[in-house]
This record gives C-alpha cells, structure tokens and sequence, in this order.
C-alpha cells in the first residue's frame, strides 16, 4: 500500500472518504504528516494559529504561496471540524504526555517537521507559531533561492536538525526564559527571526551556564539554515573529486567520496605513512539516530550512544573497489549479523580445548626434562601464560617479569610477580570510559594480582635461578626471540597434534564466561569477549572478589582432570577493577537516610510559604532515586512505574527506554514489593499536588507524569539536569549511578548473568529472554530476582514515604 492509500485509510477513521479525503492528501504532504495521522488535532490548532497570523514578508509578494496558504488553512479547519466529531479517538488529540521526545517517538528523524509543529511554548506561543510558518513554506522559499543559486539549497538531514535543536532549546532554562524576553516582539519575516537568534546567539556568549560551547554551536547551526531562505549559502564539508592528480606534499582527495553518502573524511596520522600515495583514511557514517542528550545528562558518556560504521581505506587502491565493498557491506548486513550469530553456537570443541588435551598440555610441561634448554623453559613459560591468563601468543610473549609491581602504576603488560606468585594483570581499560572526577568516588586499582598454580611457580623458580627478578619489569620471553612459528611447532608435538593457539588461550576465557559472564571474565584477563559492552561498562568489582572467582575456575580445571588444585595464598589486595566510578552501598545508603530526614522536617512546616513546593521537588527527587536504584531504569525522561506499563500477574512492568524502531530496548522487569509501595505513595500524592496546582488554574490533564514544580508554582517537567541539582546535595555522583550499584550488587550475589541481563536490558542485540528457544521463563527469572532485589532495598534502607495529605 503507497502513502497515498494509507493516509485516505487513516482518514476514514475521522469519515473523511473520497473525492474530500484525495484532496487532503496534498494537505498532509504539505504538514510532512505521518500515515496514521497521530496527534493530528495537536498539529492543526498549531497550523491554524499559525496560518493566522499575517504571512511573514517573504511569502506576502508571492501569489501562488499566498493561494496556498489560503487553501491550506481552510484545509486544516475542515480538518478540526471532522475530529471535533470523533473526541473519543484520542490518538489524534494532544497527549497529556509533555515531553516531545517521548510522546513523538518513532516520529522524530522521519517526520521531524511535524513535530516542530506539534511543539507549543508556554513562554511564548506567538513566537512558535511564527517558526511554524516560517517551517511551512520554507521548502518554497529555499526552492526560489535554488533556482537563482544553484549552491543553495536544503538537505534533508538539515531538516531533521532543526526538530533537533529546537527540541534541545526547549528543555534549556536559559532560551526558554529568553522566549519570554522577546515576546511582544514582530516576527514579519525571515530576516527578522534570523536576526533575534543571533541576538539571543550575544546573549548566550556573555552568559556563564553549563554546555555553552554546544549550544552555541547549535545555534550558529540553525542560523545557516535559516540563511538559506535569504540566499545566503550555507558552508558544508565535503570533497570533490581529484583533477590531475595531487600535487607534491598534498594529499590528494578522495575520488568518489560523495557516493559513499558518509558525513566524515578523517585522515589517520600513523608513523610509518609519509608518501601521499599511501594515505589512510577513515569514512564515518553516522547513526539513523541522533545522540540521546538526556541519557548523556543523566551519567552516561556520549561513547555509549549508538555509533555509525566506519570504512578504511587507502588510496593508493582503486575507489572502484572500495565503492563496491560500501554498497556490499551495506547489503549484506543482515546475512553477516547472522552468521556472526550462529558462529557464537559452534561446538565448543572448535573453540576450546577437551579435558584431555588439558591433561596432556599438563603432562608434558611436568615430565618434560630436569635439565632443559633455556629456549625450551621460555617457551613453556609462554604456554602456562596463555593458559592461565587467556592471553594470546603474541601478549604471552612480551610477560613481564620483576620482584615486585608498582601498585601505584598500571603495568604495559600482563607480567607475573616473583616475590608473591601472582599474576599481574593490567586494569581493564575500556576503549569508551572516559576520566572522570567524582569527588566521593573511590579511585580505581592499577593492577589485579591473580594467585599462580604450583606448576607456574615452579616454571618460574627454574626462570629466577637462571635469570634473577630485579625490581625492574623485564620481557626474559622476548630476549629469546620465538616466533610464531616455532611455538607452533611446539605445540605441534603435544598429543596428536590438534592444539592450537587461539584454542589455549581461549580456554579460561570460555570457561569463565560460562561460569560468571561475559564482564567478570573481562576484569579478569583484561581481555574483551564478544557481547554486549554494555556489561562492562556499568560492571566494576573489587579485586579480592576477581581473586575469589579466579581461584574458582582454576579449580573447575584441577577436577576437569582430577587432580587438586593447589595454587598460593592470593596476595592482600585493595581496590576495584572497571566502569568509570563505583558507588558504594554506603553512600547511597546514606545518601537516602539524609533525604528521608528532609523530607520529614519538611513535613513538620508545610504551613509555611513555599515548603510545600520544596517538600514535592525532594519527594520526586526520592521516588525516582529508590524505584531507579530497584529497577534500573535510567534516569531520563519519566523514570517511574506507570499503572499502564505493569503486567500484574506476571509481576513485571514493561518498558522501553530508547526511541529505535526494533524491540531490543523494550524491558521487562520483575517488581518486588517495595516499588508497588513506592507506586502507591507516588500517585497518592500526585493527586494532591494536582488539586493544589488546580487551585491556581493549572489544569491537571496539562501536567505531565513526572514533574518539579518552579518557586513562582509553575510545573517544569522532569529533567536529568534538574534532578541531578537535587541529587548532588546528597551524593556527588551522576545520577546514572543506580544502573551501575544494581549491576555490581547482584554480580556479587553471584545472580546469574542471564537474570543480571534481564534486570539491566545488556542482553546482546538479537537475544530473546524467554524466546522460542530460551531456558528462563518470565516466572523463573522473578523467582530468582525478586528476593534479590527485596534485600537490595532493605541494605539500603529504602522506605515507603507518604507524600502529601492535604
């Protein structure tokens, strides 16, 4: 079915059929409306305000835009008289839901117009709808500047830009106040409104407020865009092909690039590359979707967010073939997701290695001559290593060897500890955490210290006594200089000759992630799994913990062949391994002990001006801080349960936390009682706030879910950024901390990581919790979970605090 027939479909709902329905179809083009008209009574009081106003003076002189605006304007009050008749269809009315970004998803790159014409101000609608006229004919008005200047014109990503500022504007204390500055103002024509944005632009320079480069940036962004309906053109990066060559001391452009549809040409400054021949380049394509500003004000970094791909190339290589590998990578996406898929379900044998080659691998190290070569004794140095630390040859081979690590530094390597028989591995750094500095977060350890087998620590005394350890790391592996292929053949004579390097080192490496998942196994070996980084990246452990579970897989390998496990006593051991900062149970406990303490002194003097707003904004502050931290709902949009979202005989809520088209991101997550008290507590106390808000004539079907409520009594909805201001009174962390404390407290309960994944959504893209094939039903994974999460509440002291009575 074409849109055409889609919108006619939509518009029998409303009993607009026929010749009436295939005229409006021009109509709803022009509004850039989606096929199932949502919120489309919303858009048209907008249109229709705005097509009252006089036409802006670039239109004014033109007769067929003023024809246009006359007829779209009788278009769209038809169009409100037929849904005034159909009330009860609520889809295409005005949501109670406030915020844009949550009542439009799914609507926001496809339709980002419409949705500029759905948003109101409540600082100054006159403005908006002047914007909103300007939106409606700007497309002609680039169209006539096109045909004059060919350079001028408008790309469609440019569109989806301005729904993304604006958007961005509109939850930005400092601009929306200065809507209110400039209302009285005339908004006549284009030039006009270009000329208050860069007013407001001198405004923003001489202010001193949070992400004042970036909105700056913004700003400038919207103005070039806006410029186009002057004439004025708009600068763009871009690379055009190469004429004759490139000249000497040049690099040479790209050939072609414009047909990669990338938005980044970087050029890789590597070491050895200085002919221009040899030029490397990177080519960024970005995501479908723009960058979750609220997630990033809640905690999380901006490399967590959804990235595009990227394609290296050379250019000393025909374009043809790399054009040719673009637009097949692109096809075929799908087959290779896959594939990549059914790969992780290969026989483990392909993987790893059988108790029998283990034992063998054993006993030839064991048995192996008493007076063996130095070469010999290296290279089993470097099998043990790659056995007992999962690493691959060439890291195995660079081993460190010293009397005693820094603690205070993170070693360039895995080394191995002589004066404790430990093996040192280097803190896991992830390519994605970025520094940060919390002031009531604990630094994180440089090094994990892991207890050696026997066997390891007899290999090394036999190393000492030809080579003693200094208290200077040295590589006695690498002074050998075994290559690749002489360990191979090596390996080659153990047994009948199956083992090879990648199935040794993968060995502890698949067990532990059998046994304790994906991100512990990382912690341990400083050494990535394929999978979710979402794991690692809310994932950190104390190192007696990661000693713990060490010494746990090294006795699954002793009983694999029946032989005891003897390794020596862990070294004392300090400190955390992983995410960018750890909460502690502590500090939220006591940061939830302070607020419980406000909010009943705040009780005690609700007669007194202005503590019943203080008294509201500390209580949302603590609903969503306890159901967050017993969830792990993310701190963003309306970040509590909702009667609609619970499946009560299930015991679950149902949610989804990022606007994509798939399902990966919706969650089911199991309640324990504590968060239906909250629940309850919650609602009770919204329904007193809203009869007081009431009082004042604000009508309660205007007020959003979630809200915090301004000194002079107007409603703000919530916000990351104002929630984090009351947080950080009583924890200095971001507030994303909740995912971060759950994930770690039920890593340390030894929860399976499965469940872990359910509770946090870090399954990888493709798993399905209880599918078709899955082993976990939704009751198992409450049975399992929920007493958890009872005792999580209880350790923190999370209570049930009446809200509002009167």
């Amino acid at each position: 079915m074409d849109r055409k027939k889609r919108l006619i479909s939509s518009l029998a709902l409303i009993n607009i059929t026929g010749k009436d329905a295939e005229e409006l179809v021009d109509f709803l083009d022009f509004i850039d409306a989606p096929d199932d008209l949502i919120y489309l009574g919303a858009v048209l009081e907008n249109i229709t305000a705005a097509l009252e106003l006089p036409l802006i003076r670039d239109v004014a002189p033109h007769t067929k835009l003023v024809q246009r605006a006359m007829k779209y304007r009788s278009s769209a009050y038809f169009l409100l008289e037929k849904l005034q008749l159909h009330r009860d269809k609520i889809k295409f009315f005005r949501p109670m839901e406030t915020n844009v970004k949550k009542a439009m998803q799914g609507y926001l790159s496809k339709h980002p117009i419409y949705v500029l014409l759905f948003m109101n101000s409540d600082k100054n609608q006159p403005f908006y709808n002047a914007l909103q006229q300007i939106l409606l004919f700007f497309p002609a008005l680039i169209e006539q500047q096109t045909a004059k200047n060919p350079d001028v014109f408008l790309k469609e990503y440019e569109k989806r830009q301005i729904c993304e500022i604006f958007r961005e504007f509109s939850t930005e204390s400092i601009i929306t106040d200065w809507y209110g500055y400039i209302r009285g103002e005339k908004y006549n024509s284009l030039s006009k409104i270009i000329r208050l944005l860069q007013q407001l632009s001198l405004l923003l320079e001489s202010e001193v407020y949070e992400n004042k480069t970036r909105l700056l940036s913004r700003l400038n962004t919207l103005i070039q865009i806006f410029q186009l309906g002057l004439g004025i053109e708009k600068k763009r990066h871009n690379v055009k092909s190469r004429h004759g060559g490139s000249r000497q001391n040049k690099s040479p452009e790209i050939d072609g690039y414009t047909a990669l549809t990338g938005e980044m040409l970087v050029k890789l400054t590597l070491p050895d590359i200085h002919d221009d021949e040899d030029l490397i380049y990177a080519l960024w394509g970005s995501p479908s979707e723009p960058v979750d500003y609220e997630a990033l004000y809640s905690g999380e970094d901006e490399q967590e967010q959804e990235v595009g791909d990227v394609y290296i190339f050379q250019t000393s290589q025909p374009l043809e073939s790399y054009v040719q590998a673009f637009h097949g990578k692109r096809v075929s996406s799908a087959i290779l997701n896959r594939i990549t898929r059914q790969n992780n379900y290969l026989p483990l044998s392909l993987q790893m290695l059988s108790h029998h080659e283990y034992q063998l691998i054993l006993d030839a190290i064991i048995n192996e001559h008493v007076n063996i070569s130095m070469e010999t004794l290296i290279k089993q140095l470097i099998l043990l290593t790659m056995l007992y630390t999962a690493s691959p040859f060439e890291r195995a081979r660079e081993v460190l060897f010293a009397t005693r690590f820094n603690d205070n530094d993170t070693p360039v390597q895995i080394g191995y500890e002589y004066s404790t028989h430990s093996w040192i591995i280097p803190a896991l750094n992830l390519n994605y955490k970025t520094t940060g500095d919390f002031s009531e977060a604990q630094k994180a350890a440089n090094l994990l210290r892991l207890p050696a087998t026997e066997l390891c620590r007899f290999k090394f005394d036999k190393l000492a006594k030809l080579k003693p350890p200094s208290q200077t790391p040295e590589k006695p592996c690498n002074k050998t200089n075994i290559l690749s292929d002489d360990f191979s053949k090596y390996i080659a004579d153990i047994g009948p000759g199956t083992l090879t390097k990648g199935r040794i080192s993968n060995y502890l490496l698949v067990i532990g992630c059998a046994v304790f998942g994906q991100a512990t196994t990382a912690l341990l070996f400083n050494r990535e799994p394929p999978g979710s980084m979402a794991r690692s990246y809310y994932t950190s452990l104390h190192t007696s913990l990661l000693q713990q579970r060490y010494k746990i897989l090294l006795d699954i390998l002793a009983t694999s062949v029946e032989r005891k496990a003897s390794t020596a006593a862990p070294a004392e051991s300090y400190g955390w391994i992983g995410a960018r900062y750890r909460p502690e149970m502590n500090q939220i406990t006591a940061a939830i002990t302070k607020i419980q303490y406000d909010l009943s002194r705040l009780q005690t003097k609700l007669t007194e001006p202005g503590k019943w707003i203080d008294f509201h904004n500390l209580y949302v502050t603590y609903q969503v801080f306890c159901q967050s931290l017993l969830t792990g709902m993310r701190p963003i949009t309306t970040p509590l349960v909702q009667r609609e979202q619970l499946v009560v005989s299930a015991g679950v809520f149902i949610r989804k936390e990022k606007a994509r088209e798939d399902e990966f991101n919706t969650r089911h997550i199991p309640l324990c009682k504590t968060v239906l008290e909250l629940i309850s507590a919650y609602e009770r106390h919204l329904m007193i706030i809203k009869s007081r808000l009431l009082r004042t004539n604000i009508k309660p079907a205007s007020l959003p879910t979630l809200f915090y409520i301004e000194v002079n009594g107007k409603p703000q909805r919530f916000q990351p950024l104002l929630y984090q201001r009351v947080l950080n009174h009583y924890i200095n962390l971001p507030p994303n901390l909740n995912r971060r404390l759950l994930r770690n407290y039920l890593e340390e309960q030894c929860v399976s990581h499965e469940i872990i994944d359910v509770a946090l959504g870090h399954a990888n893209i493709g798993e399905q919790y209880w599918g078709t094939y899955s082993t976990l039903s939704m009751r198992d994974i409450r049975t399992q979970l929920v007493p958890h999460m009872a005792e999580f509440a209880r350790l923190l002291g999370i209570k049930t605090i009446a809200g509002l009575f009167t």
